[in-house]
């Protein structure tokens, strides 16, 4: 005797949720070594060591003293239903969960990481700033 303890009708209604629960993520930027960034010294490093080490910046700044500061920036975007209004009944009702109604909500995560390097007039790092929150890169 063979027992179908899920039916089709169950088994459908779950991977339809699965697929509406499941996100989409896209990067921008390439993901900052880690590193790298704790072997940039203060004083010592120049703008060609920078330059080698983490290519081209994405965005270049001058600061009221004459600075140059190199913005290098990764960033994750996780769009939960990818911004679609979708709604779903299940067919059965189910034990914990009860019927399901409108998956459609959207909810976005975004992480960045950021480096910014400050050098002076003659091309040595004289500051650094980064945050990290993507958790690439280490």
């Amino acid at each position: 005797m063979h027992f179908n303890l899920f039916p089709a009708s169950y088994k459908l209604s779950v991977l339809i949720l699965l697929f509406l629960l499941s996100g989409c993520v896209s990067t921008k930027g390439k993901p900052i070594p880690k590193d790298s960034v704790v072997k940039i010294q203060k004083g010592v490093t120049t703008k060609a060591d920078i330059l080698e080490q983490f290519g081209a910046p994405n965005e270049i700044l001058y600061s009221p003293k004459g600075e140059e500061i190199f913005v290098y920036k990764y960033s994750e975007k996780l769009d939960l239903h990818a911004g679609q209004a979708v709604g779903v009944i299940l067919r059965r009702d189910i034990p914990g969960l009860g019927t399901l109604v409108d998956l459609g909500t959207r909810r976005v995560s975004e992480k960045e990481d950021r480096l910014m390097v400050f050098l002076d007039d003659k091309g040595i790092v004289q500051n650094i700033g980064f945050t990290h929150e993507t958790g690439k890169g280490k």
